[in-house]
């Protein structure tokens, strides 16, 4: 049989009658970067004992995941056929881990001995066990279980991985995940983002963004010294958020890889500086305000739509810096990693300068920009004194923007 697959699909068992807590637990693995294996989405038209048992044997099945509620108790196929087959699994030591749950009230020696019964001389109350407080599970419970089983994967990936090897990244925000991706973390964001340009303020601030700040935290600890290099099809704001969680005082170096007319091209600060006309220009506003409002024109002017979005919102700015590329269209449309670098420090240092000369004290700062998704992410991590920080995204109203993502808090 062929050792496991690090980078595979995690199998989620639970009772039917826990679908909806274990709906939240599927959602918030796919928040974190950790592909699930559910059977109501996945199972194919002729479920059967021998599938499931075939799916827990597939090396690709990286993982598992048992939610042990008391309805399992009941369950004959969960505990007579898919525990033993996850116990089997787990039992080679191949880098395949089970992560057990004790939900629905259980104690972990509750939770152990239900799991336990169809196992012979195997007491699964010995294992490790995370134990569920709410009943039925919360949001933040399904996200602790989501972390915990991410920490799993990073590890099981990082032993198995050439240490010369970046650790690899897909962020999807305004395209489904596609079907045979293959990164290591694959952070699927397309359901919240997809009725609207960005997800409703709560969904952020309570699931995605803690999401975020969770893959950057387990890949220093888990993945130490390894790069990260990162892709995907997403939004200003969350591109700026991910450079933001992988800043560089974190000490993760960041690698994106942009895409512009069919061609990949990895970019990242570490690249040299690249000649790149930039102009800074400045303007104060309200000697009290408590914000600088950032305009980045690179493929073409934000300026009409800024002013627009200003006519009917109250941004209390102590000034606004707009920073252009004054170059012909065509180049602005074939940045450079190196331009890229260039424009990014260029960027923060404009910040910086007149956030001393305007005496403004902290840095609240609210992003629009018109360029390339990569550019966000390398200003992002330029952005560690900086916060809170406001991303705006083009909206099709007249207005022209929208306040989209808010992070750093």
């Amino acid at each position: 049989m062929a050792r496991t697959d690090p980078i595979g699909r995690v199998f989620v068992s639970y009772s039917h009658t826990r679908a909806r807590e274990v709906n939240r637990l599927v959602a918030a693995l796919r928040c974190h970067g950790v592909p699930p294996w559910q059977d109501v989405h996945d199972l194919g038209p002729h479920s059967s004992e021998d599938e499931i048992r075939a799916i827990l044997a597939d090396p690709s099945t990286s993982g598992a995941v048992l939610w042990i509620s008391p309805e399992v108790a009941t369950s004959p196929f969960v505990t007579g056929i898919e525990v033993r087959a996850m116990v089997e699994r787990a039992r080679c030591r191949d880098g395949f881990y089970l992560q057990l749950v004790a939900a629905g009230g259980l104690t972990y020696a509750e939770a152990g001995e239900i799991a336990s019964r169809h196992l012979g001389l195997t007491d699964l109350r010995r294992w490790n066990m995370h134990q569920v407080t709410g009943d039925p599970a919360s949001g933040a419970d399904t996200a602790a279980v989501a972390r915990t089983v991410l920490g799993l994967r990073l590890a099981a990936i990082h032993e198995r991985l050439d240490p010369a090897a970046p650790l690899t990244l897909l962020l999807q925000t305004r395209a489904p995940m596609p079907h045979g991706a293959a990164q290591a973390l694959r952070l699927d964001w397309s359901g919240p983002f997809a009725r609207r340009r960005v997800p409703q303020p709560e969904v952020w601030s309570n699931e995605l963004e803690p999401a975020l700040v969770a893959v950057a935290e387990s890949i220093a600890t888990r993945c130490h010294g390894r790069t990260v290099r990162a892709e995907g099809h997403l939004s200003f704001g969350a591109g700026a958020a991910l450079g933001y969680a992988l800043r560089e005082t974190t000490s993760i170096p960041l690698t994106w890889v942009q895409q512009t007319d069919g061609h990949r091209t990895d970019w990242s600060l570490a690249v040299k500086d690249e000649e790149r006309a930039v102009e800074v220009h400045p303007e104060p506003h309200d000697p009290a305000g408590t914000a600088i409002a950032l305009l980045l024109s690179c493929t073409h002017s934000v300026e009409d739509a800024f002013a627009a979005f200003r006519r009917s919102h109250a941004l209390n700015l102590r000034g606004v810096i707009h920073v252009t590329c004054p170059d012909d269209g065509q180049a602005r449309k074939r940045m450079t990693a190196g331009q890229a670098a260039t424009v990014a420090r260029h960027t923060r240092l404009a910040l910086d300068e007149m956030r001393t000369t305007w005496g403004l004290v902290g840095g609240d700062l609210h992003l629009f920009m018109a360029g390339p998704v990569g550019l966000a992410v390398l200003i992002g991590q330029l952005l560690n004194t900086w916060g809170p920080i406001t991303v705006y995204e083009q909206s099709d109203d007249s207005e022209g923007y929208a306040p989209g993502l808010a992070f750093g808090q």
